[in-house]
């Protein structure tokens, strides 16, 4: 069985993309805590952990989207991504 699964950032904003994600057809979210200095990742993920820690994201922050991302898509796996 295939699934979509997609990769968003931690930021304030990303529960209610998380939700248009999986309305849209998103079968399990992954959510990205930022690093700062995240070797093994693209250019595009990096470019999206420093807009996030530029933002204040830290973990307490990524901990609360988390929980609001859970009450948004409750039937919805998520699997935060951390380093």
């Amino acid at each position: 069985m295939k699934k979509l699964v997609i990769y968003l950032m931690a930021e304030p904003e990303t529960p209610e993309l998380a939700k248009a994600a999986v309305d849209g057809g998103a079968d399990i979210v992954e959510l990205g805590f930022p690093f700062s200095d995240p070797l093994a990742d693209g250019p595009v993920v990096r470019h999206a952990a420093e807009r996030a820690l530029s933002r204040g994201m830290r973990t307490k922050q990524c901990l609360e989207v988390l929980a609001q991302t859970h009450a948004l898509v409750p039937g919805t796996p998520l699997v935060p991504m951390t380093y």
